[in-house]
């Protein structure tokens, strides 16, 4: 798979990806509650969504926008 993320879109998703994925960790340690975030399930999504945020940034490469044909290398 060819690298189809931009740089401004790159930043993006890291900067984004460590918010939410600092906000999964702070519901798991029981910094903050909000009843529809803080529940196990609620945190788990969170975290896989951070995940995949940074992991796409950091690689360059997103599989949904290849599988829709979009690059936002230009």
């Amino acid at each position: 798979m060819q690298t189809n993320v931009g740089e401004t879109d790159r930043i993006v998703r890291l900067v984004v990806g460590i918010v939410v994925l600092a906000v999964a960790v702070a519901g798991f340690a029981e910094v903050f509650t909000y009843e529809p975030i803080t529940s196990t399930v609620g945190l788990a999504i969170l975290a896989v969504i951070g995940l995949i945020l940074v992991a796409t940034g950091a690689l360059r490469q997103c599989a949904l926008y290849e599988l829709l044909g979009i690059d936002t290398r230009t």
